[in-house]
């Protein structure tokens, strides 16, 4: 999944990015620290200057979810803002990270400089509900496995600089960590994940997807 920074023509990008470190705040995250809570409401957006974001939600049940990871050069936060809604989800620090904060009260400065930019916005929510539409699609109509490996490559490809725990793969992708850790063994036992390891890495990436695809 691109970063809303990939979506911006590069001169509205370097101009919006222009905007929030002229008017906008530094700020610094340590591992675990809280970007946001879930049920707050939003006083701005925000842009990842370094390091690495999951947006978790709490299940009914009380079962943490992962349901999005942001990276460096990725705007969040805006989708509650922009809506005047409460945050649906909590920011938590994956990797320590500096990140600069766009207040509300700058919002009609950013919308008088950089018109263009409520167009991307609205644009990349748009891809962000299909992508979460089809996750609860294939939540509820793909096998255990196949779920797994579609994460096991998601997480490596996109955000692969980071070293996922089995625990943060099952809230990703809606399992329990021991049945993560029992599929990951059998992908490791054929050769398409890092058998000397306590951890997952893949190694051979057409086999990961051979399995998927034959089940």
């Amino acid at each position: 999944m691109s970063s809303l920074y990939t979506n911006l023509e590069n001169r509205d990008a370097q101009s919006l990015l222009r905007i929030i470190a002229s008017y906008g705040r530094e700020r610094s995250f340590s591992l675990r620290q809280t970007v946001y809570r879930e049920g707050e409401n939003p006083k701005g957006f925000y842009y990842l200057i370094s390091g690495l974001v999951g947006l978790h939600k709490l299940s009914p049940n009380g079962k943490q979810r992962l349901l999005r990871v942001y990276s460096e050069h990725s705007f969040f936060g805006y989708r509650s803002l922009l809506g005047q809604d409460p945050y649906y989800g909590s920011a938590i620090v994956l990797k320590p990270c500096n990140v600069l904060f766009f207040p509300f009260d700058k919002i009609t400065e950013l919308e008088k400089k950089v018109p263009d930019v409520f167009r991307y916005f609205s644009s990349f929510l748009s891809t962000e509900l299909k992508d979460a539409e089809l996750r609860i699609f294939r939540s509820s109509s793909v096998k255990m496995k196949d779920r797994v490996i579609d994460s096991l490559l998601y997480l490596q490809n996109y955000h692969g600089n980071y070293d996922w725990t089995y625990r943060e793969v099952g809230e990703f992708c809606g399992g329990e960590t021991e049945t993560i850790i029992r599929i990951c063994n059998q992908l490791k036992q054929v050769g398409a994940l890092k058998k000397e390891s306590r951890h997952w890495r893949i190694v051979d990436e057409r086999k990961l997807l051979s399995l998927k695809e034959n089940g």
